[in-house]
């Protein structure tokens, strides 16, 4: 067995593992563009997010309660 030939296998390895890598990034960069992309940003502004976390509730009870 020559040398050449001995290392057939470990340059066969290299393209497999490179072609998997190439398409996992690929999987993921789907991903990304599908589920974390612009149109699926809700916009936060005041109202919403105290609405979201309740905390209008809390500053009008604590309103209610100040003399």
């Amino acid at each position: 067995m020559s040398a050449a030939h001995g290392d057939d296998w470990r340059s066969w390895l290299r393209r497999k593992i490179g072609w998997l890598l190439l398409v996992k990034l690929l999987g993921l960069l789907l991903l990304r563009s599908m589920f974390f992309s612009g149109e699926h940003r809700q916009s936060v502004d005041e109202d919403s997010l105290a609405q979201r976390l309740a905390i209008e509730q809390a500053n009008n009870q604590r309103e209610a309660r100040s003399p």
